[in-house]
């Protein structure tokens, strides 16, 4: 028996299934098409990239962890899945607006090769690729639309309260999240 089923129970229990599950076939992917595959070194390639955005990743993370603790309290409980929905693609746009502005920086021509014009898209579908199925899962049809209106009809969440933790995984809050549903 795994810490999943001895710690979590129902949708919580079969949310981290989804994430682990996920995060497998991700890696998997890309272990088993490293060598033929160009959109996978692609990916890797944009690594160092990436990487540069450490700072700016950092921001769009905890903003993205706050938002899914205060979602846990919002009322009515029927509206906090869409906390986590809007919450990730609010992350999604954070971190490709900073791969843009790493993109027209003066440093992409120190590092051209790890930054390229194609950098922000490659960095959007690294984040796609990793979590598109568990926010498939999770969302569903209602809240799986980056494009949908119904980010902008959730009331602003709670405030922080001294019993939320910085978070240093987006894991945690997510599966709280389900748990208080």
């Amino acid at each position: 028996m795994n810490e999943n089923d001895r710690c979590l129970l129902g949708t919580a229990k079969l949310f981290t299934r989804v994430i682990l599950s996920s995060v497998r076939t991700f890696i998997g992917r890309l272990c088993e098409n490293r060598n033929s595959k160009k959109r996978t070194n692609e990916i890797l390639n944009i690594s160092r990239c990436i990487n540069s955005l450490q700072a700016e990743g950092d921001v769009c993370m905890t903003s993205f962890y706050d938002y899914l603790q205060r979602g846990k309290r919002a009322e009515p409980e029927e509206i906090r899945i869409g906390y986590a929905c809007c919450g990730y693609h609010t992350l999604v746009e954070c971190i490709t607006k900073a791969a843009e502005a790493v993109k027209r920086s003066t440093d992409v021509k120190k590092n051209a090769t790890a930054c390229s014009k194609d950098t922000p898209e490659l960095t959007r579908d690294f984040i796609n690729n990793l979590f598109a199925a568990i926010m498939n899962v999770a969302c569903g049809s209602d809240w799986s639309d980056e494009n949908s209106d119904q980010c902008d009809k959730l009331p602003v969440p709670p405030p922080k309260t001294k019993e939320d933790r910085r978070a240093i995984s987006f894991f945690l809050p997510l599966v709280e999240l389900y748990n208080s549903l």
